[in-house]
């Protein structure tokens, strides 16, 4: 069996183009052609459909499709299995993400993962969660940075749990609010995601039997965000969604306190990815823990103090952690010095603090 014919055959049935197949390849059209028709007479039958258009799996192509590209997934473990025993880092990873995840965390832990392992490729694919779990489905990629999907049909390991947050507009009445009850939502103009873009939305109104009073629905989350800026309604998000967006909005936990619990999202056993995968979940792992957060409790006042290895602490991490505790109010000395971020406040309020920065811990911790 040549694997090159498999890789061959899924990259036409993917892109819908025997040329567009042999660019991603890097072959010749023809070439690809003449694979396709050995598999073909390999196997006794037409795999693919070919007309002006393009090209489309036949009934037996699409049915063998996915244990081929098992088969081509498992030939390339072998492959980094083969290279780790010889002292290798070297692989492919196909990782898929929300946007939320593909916009504050890739390009951080991308950088320092390539500077580490610059011999293993990451192919990042940014998704829902409906297309997340088809691709997990398919076999598009080998695990995701998700929340939890169909706990039936998937592992999941936890990393971090991001809190759901309604979002208003800055002089809307429940801004001064320490929290928005989620029955406000069947009262207030809303605007509300898809489902199939936020699911763990749609699952708070229907746990706490909510009938949201939907003005509109969108499925991009910058263009729910520019709207409730512009007072057309409010909307739930999560934190890590609108971390660039404190100062331009209010933001307010919900009561009851909700969190979705983002994770590492695999169709087999984690055991049993690729050793690349396998070397940069773990990576990814330590990447998280690289906050450090302390609590030092005075007779007056409440000192945090936080700071990442080798980085100056982030504007949005610091608006966050004010966000985190209660704001500005109270605020009684902040100290940037050598990457470290010392934050000073009136301990009156502190308990308070406590509740909500022992909550947000898995940013810095």
């Amino acid at each position: 069996m040549s694997i090159l014919k498999l890789k061959a055959y899924i990259a036409a049935v993917k892109f819908g183009s025997l040329t567009k197949a042999a660019e991603a390849l890097d072959y010749t059209q023809p070439s690809i052609s003449h694979m396709i028709h050995s598999l073909e007479d390999d196997y006794g039958f037409s795999l693919l459909i070919r007309s002006k258009s393009g090209v489309t799996p036949t009934d037996n192509g699409a049915e063998l499709l996915p244990i081929m590209q098992d088969i081509v997934n498992r030939y390339e473990h072998l492959s980094e299995a083969v290279y780790a025993i010889h002292g290798l880092d070297i692989g492919t990873v196909r990782l898929g993400a929300y946007t939320s995840v593909c916009v504050h965390w890739m390009p951080s832990l991308l950088k320092e993962f390539r500077e580490q392992f610059p011999k293993i490729e990451i192919h990042l694919f940014e998704g829902n969660s409906d297309e997340i779990h088809n691709w997990l489905e398919e076999g598009h990629i080998d695990f995701a940075i998700s929340t939890i999907q169909r706990s039936e049909e998937f592992h999941f390991l936890p990393l971090v749990e991001d809190r759901m947050m309604a979002i208003l507009p800055r002089n809307h009445p429940l801004s001064k609010n320490d929290t928005v009850p989620i029955e406000v939502f069947a009262e207030e103009r809303c605007i509300i995601p898809y489902e199939d873009t936020h699911k763990d939305v749609q699952r708070i109104f229907k746990k706490a039997k909510v009938k949201p009073n939907v003005a509109y629905q969108i499925r991009g989350d910058e263009a729910i965000i520019a709207m409730v800026k512009k007072g057309l309604g409010i909307s739930l998000l999560s934190e890590l969604l609108i971390t660039d967006h404190f100062q331009d909005m209010a933001h307010l936990p919900l009561a009851p306190d909700h969190v979705r619990t983002l994770g590492i999202t695999t169709k087999t056993e984690i055991k049993s990815l690729s050793p690349a995968s396998r070397t940069f979940i773990p990576f990814l792992q330590q990447w998280l823990k690289k906050w450090f957060y302390y609590i030092c409790w005075g007779i007056k006042t409440i000192h945090v103090v936080t700071f990442r290895k080798n980085e100056c602490f982030p504007p949005t991490s610091a608006a966050l952690f004010l966000s985190t505790l209660g704001g500005k109010k109270g605020l009684l000395h902040t100290c940037f010095s050598a990457g470290v971020l010392v934050i000073s406040f009136n301990i009156d309020l502190c308990e308070k603090w406590r509740k909500k920065a022992q909550f947000h811990q898995f940013l810095y911790t």
